[in-house]
């Protein structure tokens, strides 16, 4: 008697078997389609540094100060800290009541 909610419930987990495995598909297939189908050999042309369609002058590897990235650094956390602090500003007259 006992077997019938099992078979059920089990019956039930097929369909979430069933999407696990199409959405393994979809992350899967294309993939395998682009190792299957790209070519070994790329062309020449392809190979070149191409970079707002102007020929590239002198190494890519230069260096920068870290003064460059440190400014970069500090940047982004205030930008952060304004993204998350302005609601919290706009809802601070509000009140702290649950709605």
């Amino acid at each position: 008697m006992a077997t019938a909610p099992v078979q059920a419930a089990l019956h039930d987990w097929v369909y979430v078997l069933i999407f696990l495995s199409v959405a393994a598909g979809f992350a899967v297939v294309p993939i395998i389609l682009a190792v299957v189908l790209s070519p070994r050999q790329p062309a020449p042309l392809q190979e070149e540094i191409y970079e707002s369609g102007m020929a590239p002058l002198g190494p890519a590897w230069i260096q920068f100060g870290a003064a460059y990235y440190l400014f970069a650094l500090i940047f982004l956390a205030f930008d952060v800290d304004v993204l998350y602090l302005f609601p919290v500003a706009v809802a601070y007259n509000q009140g702290f009541l649950w709605r």
